[in-house]
């Protein structure tokens, strides 16, 4: 991808492969309202989007569905879920929803990472951090619900999660190696 671009859908796109991986610095790429569509079974390096050492990357208006990294735990190590977010900063993501994914979203090692207007349902997880801090990620208004993990923070620091709604979950919101970080104005319920 060339950098300072703006990639628009035009359609839907299945895949059993990694269908982008955006490699150059401020990047948007506008969904148009269609769907990225995985194998729903696809095993080890199945991903919507890898989003991988870039800066100033906007994601909106899509849904990602399918994408299965064929593991119980860390879609980050084997590259799989709707999206993959490591080592990057200056990350938004809006209005985007993943479903029937291991992941919905997988963050590793960023800074300035934001989720807005974002829905996570029916992953197994519907939001997941790992290996690496992840600095002053902020998610707003947004729906993390029917996941068997809503979401599963690790070394998550300096954070706020504000005005969500997670339920229907297993488990709504785990706290792993996290410190600084805020829960405002959001709603954990009906999870078991």
């Amino acid at each position: 991808d060339k950098a300072n671009t703006v990639y628009t859908l035009i359609n839907n796109i299945s895949t059993n492969d990694v269908c982008f991986s955006i490699t150059g610095n401020n990047i948007t790429l506008n969904g148009n309202g269609y769907t990225i569509s995985g194998p729903y079974n696809g095993g080890s390096g199945s991903s919507g989007l890898n989003i991988n050492n870039v800066n100033g990357v906007v994601i909106k208006n899509l849904t990602i569905e399918g994408f299965d990294c064929n593991s119980d735990s860390n879609c980050i190590l084997n590259n799989g879920g709707s999206i993959v977010v490591s080592n990057s900063n200056n990350i938004y993501i809006e209005n985007v929803k993943t479903q029937y994914s291991s992941s919905g979203i997988a963050l590793s090692g960023g800074s300035n990472i934001s989720l807005e207007k974002c829905e996570m349902n029916s992953n197994a997880r519907g939001i997941e951090t790992l290996i690496g801090i992840n600095y002053n990620v902020i998610i707003n208004n947004s729906k993390i619900i029917n996941n068997l993990v809503g979401a599963e923070v690790t070394f998550f620091n300096g954070n706020i999660i504000n005005s969500n709604i997670s339920s229907n979950n297993d488990d709504g919101l785990i706290f792993i190696t996290s410190s600084n970080s805020s829960v405002i104005n959001s709603s954990i319920s009906y999870n078991r």
